[in-house]
Formats: C-alpha cells, structure tokens, sequence
C-alpha cells in the first residue's frame, strides 16, 4: 500500500539535487537518501503577494543574503541576474 505526500521545503540549497543527499527512515526504520524513496521535482513557489508599478503588474523578487556573505558582491550578482531577466524578458 504506497501513500502519496507532497513536501514543500523552504530552505537553501544549492540546486534540487543537493536535496537528494537528504537522509531520512523509511517504515522499516532504515536510513536512506531520499532520492531512493521519492521523486524529487523542482517547482516555482506559488505567488502569494500582487505588485504593480505604475499601474502595470510586476514580479516580486524576495533576495536572501547568507550571514557569511559579502554584501556588496550578492548586490553586484542580484544586479547582474536582474540585467540577465530584463534582456531575456524585454516585455
């Protein structure tokens, strides 16, 4: 008899495979890599907030910066991934 749970995991990681090397006991209280037990798929976060610029809709961009983390060189990368965004989305 299988059963089916969707996890959502709000966390940091480098990329979804980073999250396969997560452990956890399975119902025979065994350990193993979660890639063994689930399908691992990456997913947007669902919008939750609205955001218009002078009228028009807009993106909302939420930036976490890590505690070790230089602040000016994650303002220098946010501005260049926006540069990034703006030509691929010229709309």
């Amino acid at each position: 008899d299988a059963t089916t749970t969707e996890v959502r995991v709000k966390a940091q990681f480098a990329d979804e495979h980073a999250i396969e090397e997560i452990r956890v006991t399975n119902a025979e209280d065994v350990q193993l890599p979660v890639a063994a037990e689930t399908d691992i798929e990456r997913k947007e976060q669902r919008v939750r907030r609205n955001a218009r610029d002078n009228g028009e809709d807009a993106g909302i961009m939420i930036i976490y910066k890590s505690r070790d983390a230089n602040v000016i060189s994650t303002v220098d990368s946010v501005a260049e991934k926006l540069e990034t965004l703006r030509r691929d989305n010229p709309d």
